[in-house]
């Protein structure tokens, strides 16, 4: 369904599309990407040190990614001589900066699915903000180069390679696949699998016939 939308929109997308649009967006989402996953190191790092202090530490300050908690973090350590106190400052501050910096780069999606009707018609469905709408856009690029939806399905990793030797043959997994477009595909599966309706009963009956989880999701 997204291949197919996607190659019914390809007349808005401009001429440069597969350069400047695409490495763009690419940009953007994989510098988030790397923000991001620093951004869970960071926090996990601080709820190590955090647990040391005081193992009852969430009662006071809830969950790292709140501004309140990290500010209230600042306020009850900000005469601290304790070093692991002053390391959970640091720690503080580095989250602070990241989530800030995180927004940022959303906001350039944002803008960038103002300017692109791909991208907004993509976010009309299920399971598709703008980031994960920016990510498909960005990796996919010139729709042109893929001849049809079943050779986007390929490329994304969620159509299977049939390997033929004598008279049987074998479907396999596409290990050559895009990684980082077959995880954009899952994550959609999984949240139409939960808020669509259509979906989560077609991922109910399957999986009463016992049909693996991950393979249904393939499917969506």
């Amino acid at each position: 369904m997204i291949a197919r939308i996607t190659r019914d929109e390809v007349d808005y997308l401009p001429d440069i599309q597969d350069n400047q649009e695409a490495e763009e967006l690419n940009a953007v989402n994989r510098q988030r990407e790397e923000l991001v996953k620093e951004e869970t190191r960071i926090k996990n790092r601080l709820h190590a040190k955090l647990i040391q202090i005081n193992p009852e530490y969430k009662d006071r300050y809830g969950k790292l990614c709140n501004k309140g908690a990290l500010k209230k973090i600042e306020i009850d350590f900000c005469k601290t001589k304790d070093i692991l106190e002053k390391l959970v400052l640091q720690d503080v501050k580095l989250l602070k900066n990241i989530i800030e910096e995180i927004k940022n780069l959303e906001k350039m999606l944002l803008e960038k699915q103002k300017a692109n009707p791909l991208i907004q018609n993509l976010t009309t469905m299920d399971g598709i903000d703008t980031i994960t709408a920016c990510k498909l856009v960005g990796i996919i690029g010139d729709i042109d180069k893929f001849k049809s939806p079943d050779k986007l399905a390929s490329y994304a990793g969620i159509a299977p390679v049939e390997k033929s030797s004598g008279k049987s043959s074998k479907k396999f997994r596409n290990t050559r696949a895009n990684r980082r477009l077959n995880t954009a595909f899952y994550t959609i599966a999984l949240t139409q699998r939960r808020y669509n309706e259509i979906a989560k009963a077609y991922f109910i009956k399957n999986r009463m016939k016992g049909r693996p989880k991950s393979r249904l999701c393939i499917v969506l």
